[in-house]
C-alpha cells in the first residue's frame, strides 16, 4: 500500500486515477473512505452464482471452457522473465474478497480512511494454472502460444500483511484446487443451461 504506483497499462491507470479522485473528493466532504485493491479475483459461489462475461477475458474460466469443449487454449507469451516463461499473477477467490469487504466496512466504522490490498499473497504462472486445470478436469490441452499482450508484465503479487494485521483477515479459500473446481461447477452449469453469452455481469 505504501509503494509508489507505476501502472503499466490503461486498466491500471484508470484504477489509480479513480483512487486519486476518491481521495480528493472525500477530503472535501470529510467522509471516510476505504479503498480495496483487488488482485485477480476468480472462481464462483455455490447455488450457481458466478461471472457471466461476453466475451470472457479471465484466464481460469477461459481455460476451463476450452478444456470442457476440447478447444485451443491461447497462452499470450512464454518468454517472460519467470521460471517457466509465462507471467505470474496473484489469484484470489471471490469468497475471500467478500470476507475482506465485510471486515473492511467494520474496520472503517471505527477507524480513519484506509487502503488495503486484497490478494492471495502468492503467485501462480499461466502454465501452472493450465496444468492444474488439466489435472483436475482430467483433460489433455491443445495449446497455442501467441504474442504478449500490450501492458502485460512478468509478475504481480499482492502484499497482504496490512489486511491480515488490521482486519484480522486471511484468504482461506484461495487455494488453486478449490478455485478451479468451483469455477468448473459454474461453467458446467452455464453450458448445461446453454445460456447465450450476451451481456456483462
Amino acid at each position: 500500500e505504501k509503494d509508489k504506483l507505476y501502472p503499466y497499462n490503461l486498466y491500471g491507470r484508470t484504477k489509480l486515477q479513480s483512487e486519486k479522485l476518491i481521495i480528493k473528493e472525500f477530503k472535501k466532504t470529510k467522509i471516510k473512505y476505504c479503498i480495496l485493491r483487488f488482485f485477480n479475483v476468480c472462481s464462483a459461489l455455490k447455488n450457481n452464482i458466478g461471472e457471466f462475461h461476453n466475451p470472457e477475458t479471465h484466464l481460469i474460466p477461459k481455460i476451463i471452457n476450452s478444456l470442457l469443449k476440447d478447444k485451443t487454449i491461447n497462452i499470450y507469451g512464454n518468454k517472460f522473465n519467470t521460471f517457466d516463461g509465462t507471467c505470474l499473477r496473484d489469484y484470489i477467490h471471490v469468497k475471500d474478497i467478500v470476507s475482506g469487504i465485510i471486515l473492511s466496512i467494520k474496520y472503517l466504522n471505527k477507524n480513519k480512511s484506509v487502503i488495503f490490498n486484497l490478494g492471495a499473497g502468492r503467485t501462480l504462472s499461466v502454465s501452472e494454472i493450465v496444468d492444474q486445470c488439466c489435472k483436475l478436469l482430467k483433460k489433455v490441452p491443445i495449446i497455442k502460444i501467441k504474442k504478449n499482450r500490450k501492458g502485460d508484465i512478468d509478475k504481480l503479487i499482492c502484499n497482504i500483511t496490512k489486511a491480515k494485521h488490521k482486519l484480522k483477515w486471511s484468504p482461506k479459500n484461495s487455494n488453486i484446487r478449490q478455485i478451479i473446481l468451483e469455477e468448473k461447477r459454474w461453467q458446467v452449469f452455464l453450458n448445461k443451461k446453454k445460456l447465450k453469452r450476451s451481456f456483462h455481469n
